[in-house]
């Protein structure tokens, strides 16, 4: 029987097309397709039919580039490989499925049967397979077609099958020539029950469990304790206000000179004295001081003085320090 009667009976959904033999530039040899649709539903299919009652040869075929469609003309070589051929709809038939086998080896149903028979897989399963009707791969191999009921679902199609290289196929579309005949069809054949082939599945394979990577926890690091800054005085021998600071640092006087006013007062003679380049000294100070906020802190600060309306006082002055320390200690 010619597959465009079988495909009519059986009430098959298809499609004709064409595909050409094309050859990158790396050699591989591939199928191209040209107005091959894969995803339509009933009505689309029934609709598409009707605008391909006459397939003339293409010239060119599609392809999409970015968001536009640019039109490339076959070369004289791929003219001549053209086929016209049948993009078959399995997923809008309730009860057939296609064993793909596709093994250069394997060119007949009888091949088949031996290389079971080898295996030693159940005679009852292999008379199963026998009763269905088949036809010769494009290239190799063979398809065979199985009308089957009480198939479970499955996600993975390709390469579920014991002892040979097989996909089986249900939500592709296969392609057959439009010259193919379908061999051992038997016209209102009742469906067989997929528990009684099983053993010639790979059962992991047709619902493979995912790879879970296991989460690789990040290295903690320590945390490293921030180490007390040592205290070393700025030297200098030439100015009055950075000498007098420096030995009360170096003599701890500041780890009882508390007080906000204090601290404000050092810093504003700091500010006025010797801008940005006091506030090294500010921060030592302020380590030895009851509250320090850390370095962060007391550097905004020290960059907010030019912007508070004490910045400029010229009243303040080393005098002023030393006046205060001199009264802490009375």
């Amino acid at each position: 029987m010619n597959f465009k009667n079988f495909l009519t009976n059986e009430k098959i959904p298809y499609l004709p097309f064409y595909y050409f033999i094309q050859t990158k530039e790396d050699g591989i040899i591939q199928k191209k397709p040209i107005k091959e649709k894969n995803n339509l539903t009933i009505d689309e299919i029934a609709t598409e039919m009707k605008l391909r009652q006459k397939m003339p040869k293409p010239k060119s075929y599609w392809i999409k580039e970015k968001d536009n469609y640019k039109e490339i003309p076959l070369s004289k070589s791929e003219l001549k490989t053209l086929v016209l051929s049948y993009t078959i709809f399995l997923k809008h038939n309730v009860h057939y499925y296609c064993i793909d086998i596709d093994d250069k080896n394997i060119k007949s149903m009888d091949d088949y049967v031996e290389k079971l028979q080898e295996n030693n897989i159940d005679l009852s399963i292999i008379n199963l397979l026998k009763s269905c009707c088949w036809t010769k791969g494009n290239t190799k191999g063979i398809h065979i077609y199985m009308k089957l009921i009480n198939v479970p679902t499955y996600k993975n199609q390709q390469d579920v099958f014991h002892f040979i290289d097989g996909d089986f196929i249900k939500t592709n579309n296969m392609w057959e020539g439009c010259e193919k005949v379908i061999e051992n069809y038997e016209e209102n054949k009742e469906p067989i029950d997929f528990n009684d082939i099983k053993p010639l599945f790979k059962s992991d394979q047709l619902n493979p469990k995912p790879i879970v990577k296991p989460i690789e926890k990040p290295i903690e690091k320590p945390i490293e304790k921030e180490k007390p800054k040592k205290t070393k005085p700025i030297v200098s021998n030439d100015n009055e206000t950075m000498d007098y600071l420096n030995v009360m640092l170096s003599n701890n006087v500041f780890e009882k000179f508390n007080g906000y006013q204090n601290w404000l007062n050092i810093g504003i003679v700091l500010k006025n004295t010797y801008a940005d380049d006091g506030f090294t000294l500010f921060d030592q100070i302020s380590q030895q001081m009851p509250k320090y906020d850390g370095e962060e802190e007391t550097q905004r600060f020290y960059n907010d003085l030019n912007k508070k309306i004490f910045t400029n006082d010229k009243k303040l002055t080393i005098g002023t320090i030393k006046k205060n320390v001199k009264d802490k200690d009375e």
